[in-house]
């Protein structure tokens, strides 16, 4: 659903049941991208056919498209024409496809990390390990590259002590929570 704060118009973006969550905005806020779960024992199984990671325009004007099949948390990059998400392989990656599913880059790794999230800006990412908020430059060396409180040859800065869960930046990629 998306509501117009001023009329309070509230109108559906996906008209099909299921489980739908970590929604995100596009730069334009013309397409939401989100993740229809399957069960999990918390959830039921009804509507949990076709999982995914998915598109939708905003207004609900067009049918949602799916983009992937795996994955987590998607987001949108900060020109709007790809779609970051992260995933378990044999390390913790950030990756990214572009919006029909298609040019797969993997953009971070870590064996250790529990969250890459890149800032809305797409110049920094930030990333929890062990308990420990990490900020670092995002850099684009078309290779995955690993990251950690300890790599070399760029800055990694640690930004809290204790962190949380959720992570994630402010709009003008200037604070991280």
């Amino acid at each position: 659903m998306t509501a117009d704060v001023g009329s309070r118009a509230v109108r559906p973006v996906v008209s099909t049941p299921g489980h739908y969550i970590e929604a995100s905005f596009s730069p334009d806020g013309q397409w939401i991208a989100y993740r229809k779960a399957g069960t999990d024992g918390t959830r039921t199984d009804a509507g949990t056919a076709e999982t995914g990671l998915y598109v939708a325009a905003a207004d609900g004007s067009a049918a949602s498209r799916l983009v992937r099949e795996n994955g987590v948390e998607p987001q949108f990059d900060h020109t709007g024409t790809r779609l970051y998400f992260r995933e378990q392989r044999a390390q913790f990656v950030l990756a990214s496809v572009d919006l029909n599913g298609a040019d797969e880059i993997v953009h971070a790794q870590s064996a250790n990390a529990t969250d890459i999230v890149p800032s809305p800006d797409g110049k920094w990412i930030a990333f929890h390990e062990r308990w420990r908020l990490y900020v670092m430059p995002f850099a684009r060396t078309g290779r995955p590259v690993d990251i950690g409180p300890t790599v070399r040859g760029m800055p990694v800065a640690q930004v809290s002590r204790d962190a949380g869960f959720f992570l994630h930046w402010s709009a003008d990629s200037r604070r991280v929570y």
